[in-house]
C-alpha cells in the first residue's frame, strides 16, 4: 500500500512546476506502476469516464480550468 501511495504522490509532483507537451513519460510510468499495485492488491481501478472529458494536451498538461461539477457529470 505504501508503494501505491508513493506512486500517486509522484504522479502529482512529477510535473508540478513545468508544463508538458505531448506526454510525460514519468507520469505514465508512475501511473502504470500504481495500476499494477492496485491489481495485485485486488483494488478496483477508478472509472476513466471523468478523465476522458479533459485532454492531457489542454493548457500544457494542466487541463483547462473547469468547475468540479464538470467531472461529476459523466
Amino acid at each position: 500500500m505504501l508503494v501505491l501511495s508513493e506512486n500517486v504522490i509522484k504522479i502529482g509532483r512529477g510535473n508540478l512546476y513545468a508544463g508538458t507537451v505531448g506526454h510525460s513519460a514519468e507520469t505514465l510510468t508512475k501511473t502504470m506502476q500504481a495500476v499494477v499495485v492496485m491489481q495485485i492488491l485486488g483494488l478496483p481501478l477508478p472509472p476513466l469516464a471523468p478523465f476522458e472529458k479533459s485532454l492531457f494536451a489542454e493548457c500544457y498538461g494542466w487541463g483547462n480550468r473547469v468547475d468540479r461539477a464538470f467531472f461529476v457529470q459523466v
